[in-house]
């Protein structure tokens, strides 16, 4: 005897639905997955420490900059593309960061300062001391220099 019609459809359409729920749940891969970019390992650790300083209350006021958050500052600052990328000197056509010992430098400076040294850094006032009177100026400077394309050494 044949089943009814209707009950092997109805039990197909539910086989079906039930593989479909196994497929959508086998699948651990994510848009966001795709979307990671790819940090240069090297650069990580201390990125987040400059990010920890850059992204704490000691770092430049929200309300007045365009402020990175330490996720946004880490993927800046550790990606080649990043808008930090730069300070590090890195060269595209090598892949090689080319100021390493320059930006930490820098980095360490900043992160040794006082709350109020970082302040007066991040958003120096009419009042403060002249840039190259401030906190880690030197350092900033070498790294700056170092990171310029084409530099003289």
């Amino acid at each position: 005897m044949k089943p009814p019609k209707f009950k092997s459809t109805l039990v197909s359409t539910i086989a079906v639905i039930g593989l479909e729920v196994l497929a959508s749940c086998s699948c651990t891969r994510s848009i966001e997955d795709e979307d990671e970019p790819e940090l240069l390992e090297h650069r990580v650790e201390d990125c987040r420490r400059f990010c920890e300083v850059s992204a704490s209350e000691c770092g430049p006021n929200p309300e007045q900059f365009d402020v990175l958050t330490f996720d946004e500052c880490v993927v800046e600052c550790a990606t080649p593309e990043g808008s930090l990328s730069w300070h590090w000197g890195h060269r595209s056509d090598t892949g090689e960061d080319e100021c390493i010992a320059e930006w930490r430098t820098h980095a360490d400076c900043l992160i040794a300062a006082s709350c109020e040294q970082q302040q007066e850094y991040w958003l120096p006032t009419p009042g403060d001391p002249p840039l190259e009177d401030r906190v880690c100026w030197e350092e900033r400077n070498a790294r700056d220099l170092c990171a310029v394309p084409g530099r003289e050494d």
